[in-house]
Formats: C-alpha cells, structure tokens, sequence
C-alpha cells in the first residue's frame, strides 16, 4: 500500500502522519464502517441513557 506524507512542525516537536493512498472501493468501505461505528456507539448511547432513565424511575 503507497502512503502520503504529510510533516507538520510545531514549535515543541514534529508530526510526521502517513495517509494511505486508497481506491474509490477502498475509501467508500472505510467510509461505510466508519458510519456503521459511529451508529453503533449512538445507540449504545441511547440504550444506556434508556437503562439510566428506567433505573431511576423505580
């Protein structure tokens, strides 16, 4: 796999990040799992505010 570099300098240091160079398939999949990640930590959310509310309720 072929990385981009990318060098960010700072005045206490240097950040040297590797992006890879993906495909159009490639970035749409990381794209999909990226959204499917960021729904199941929503409901995992949701569902523990749920139990919260219903805990104390009783």
């Amino acid at each position: 796999m072929e990385y981009r570099r990318v060098i960010q300098e700072f005045p206490n240091g240097t950040n040297i990040n590797l992006i890879p160079i993906l495909t159009s398939e490639e970035e749409k999949a990381r794209h999909q799992r990226l959204n499917d990640a960021a729904m199941d930590l929503l409901l995992a959310q949701e569902r523990a505010h749920k139990k919260k509310q219903m805990k104390n309720a009783t």
